[in-house]
């Protein structure tokens, strides 16, 4: 048996291919087939490659492909080792430059990959690229077939992707496309910091050129996404965005069913179905396009300032003067934040010192059915179908249009806030030729806020602090649901605007149209205050 160990490590390597300051005009081609086999390397900065493709400061020219398809079956690829790499039918690419070609496409199965040690990273089925560059009617593209396998990352900063392209400081004016199809598969980071990535694609100080595509197509079903540790992340079916820039177009399409994403830690944050930008740019004639269908699943975030996002986009820190579009279609299925300061978002785009400029669009559109958006904590925030703004301004247009049946929305804790069909808006400014309008069907549904100070909204429009130069609308169908604030100083909205500290310009409007039929609206508490089809100035 002894000899028989170090046979099969020669075979495994010879299965992969690694270019360095190479130029490739023709072609390289890695085609294998990996059955009941073990790769490993031990070691400080340890790299084991099963069937995958390595570019270190290497250029695939004009016309140039390199082309890596793998097949791996009841396998094993690990890595221990400070700095550890394990890649699974992977591609990484590290201060390269692709002007033609470069293509992974992985079909896993019944495998497992795994990288241990600080700063450990384990790619299953993914593409990596760094300091890297994709020219002008250039491509690289991830198809990957994952089944039955797991892909895990154990150490501080730890890393874990699966069926995902992840992009740091690089450029892209052509085309970056993944194609996940994720089943009964198992994702993990554990550590401070760690990221675990399933069917996503992660964008850091890069930047997507005019006429480029950023597109991420993500089909999970039965599996699930964790990531463990202070500041840990857990994307499936998503696109984060952090000091990018976009002048073309990033596009997320996740399908997601039956599968359970998780956070947990201190500033955990989960995202299904969902697209996160921080300090990124959309630029005019750049659009960021979110579709999520999400059935039968669970996104979970607990810890202090833990963030759950299902089917949501989130902005912190950027601008738009493109488009920025929120498509979601939740059923049947759980979103859930625990801790203090938490904040559950189902269906919905937040907005945090932000800026959407003339002729910008942020517009979501959500269909919510017989689904559950969850809050609990000290100042906790759950929006489900709702617009929030928070230090933003908007020249442009703000749009949200919610459609929300048998549902309920739940935020327990002092200062609490619970959302249904809303939008919210503090320290924010609406400029003149600016809109944010609110239209939200809601039937059969519940929002609830308990605690201190607790504020419930449903189909609502709240301002505090705020500027209006231009229109604020809002437009609400409330059919046989309930709305409740319980606590001290406890604040319930059905059908209503709040305006508190706000300033309505000469030539201004705010417009509140309310349809409510069958419904409860409901404060309790010592000074409690009910506002239902109502406009309130304070």
């Amino acid at each position: 048996m002894k000899y028989i160990i170090p046979v099969i490590v020669v075979l495994l390597l010879s299965a992969s291919v690694s270019f360095a300051e190479s130029k490739i005009d023709g072609k390289s081609l890695n085609n294998a087939n990996v059955q009941q086999s073990m790769n490993m390397a031990l070691g400080k900065g340890a790299t084991s490659n099963t069937a995958s493709t390595k570019m270190k400061n290497s250029e695939v020219g004009k016309g140039g492909m390199v082309s890596n398809k793998a097949v791996i079956q009841k396998s094993m690829n690990m890595a221990l080792g400070e700095g550890a790499t394990a890649n699974t039918g992977a591609v990484t690419m590290d201060g390269s430059k692709v002007q033609g070609k470069a293509l992974n496409n992985a079909n896993v199965k019944q495998s497992m990959n795994m990288a241990l040690g600080k700063g450990a990273t384990a790619n299953t089925g993914s593409i990596t690229m760094k300091d890297s560059e994709v020219g002008k009617g250039g491509m690289v593209s991830n198809k990957a077939v994952i089944q039955k396998s797991m892909n895990m990352a154990l150490g501080k900063g730890a890393t874990a992707n699966m069926g995902s392209v992840t992009m740091d400081g690089s450029k892209v004016q052509g085309k970056v496309l993944n194609n996940a199809n994720v089943k009964q598969s198992m994702n993990m980071a554990l550590g401070k910091g760690a990221t675990a990535n399933t069917g996503s694609v992660t964008m850091k100080k890069s930047e997507v050129g005019k006429g480029g595509v950023v597109s991420n197509k993500a089909v999970i079903q039965k599996s699930m996404n964790m990531a463990l540790g202070k500041g840990a992340t857990a994307n499936m079916g998503s696109v984060t965005m952090d000091g990018s820039k976009v002048q073309g177009k990033v596009l997320n399409n996740a399908n997601v069913k039956q599968s359970m994403n998780m956070a947990l830690g201190k500033g955990a944050t989960a995202n299904t179905g969902s697209i996160t930008m921080k300090d990124s740019e959309v630029g005019k004639g750049g659009m960021v396009l979110n579709k999520a269908v999400i059935q039968k699943s669970m996104n979970m975030a607990l810890g202090k300032g833990a963030t759950s996002n299902m089917g949501s986009v989130t902005m912190d820190g950027s601008k738009v003067q493109g488009k920025v579009l929120n498509s979601a279609n939740v059923k049947q299925s759980m979103n859930m934040t625990l801790g203090k300061g938490a904040t559950a978002n189902t269906g919905s785009v937040t907005i945090k010192n932000s800026e959407v400029g003339k002729g910008g669009i942020v517009s979501n559109k959500a269909v919510i059915q017989k689904s559950m958006n969850m809050a609990l904590g000290q100042g906790a925030t759950a929006n489900m179908g709702s617009v929030t703004m928070d230090g933003s301004k908007v020249q442009g247009k703000v749009l949200n249009n919610a459609n929300v049946k048998q549902s309920m929305s739940m935020a327990l804790g002092k200062g609490a806030t619970a959302n249904t069909g809303s939008v919210t808006m503090k320290n924010s400014e609406v400029s003149t030729g600016g809109m944010v309008l609110n239209k939200a069907v809601i039937q059969k549904s519940m929002n609830m806020a308990l605690g201190q100070g607790a504020t419930a909204n449903v189909g609502s429009v709240t301002m505090d602090g705020s500027k209006v130069q231009g229109k604020v609308i809002n437009n609400a169908n409330v059919k046989q649901s309930m709305n409740m604030a319980l606590g001290k100083g406890a604040t319930a909205n059905v059908g209503a605007i709040t305006l508190k500290d706000a300033d309505v310009s000469k030539g201004a409007l705010i417009l509140n149209k309310a349809v409510i039929d069958k419904s409860m609206n409901m404060s309790l508490g010592e000074n409690s205050e009910a506002n239902m089809g109502s406009v309130t100035l304070e």
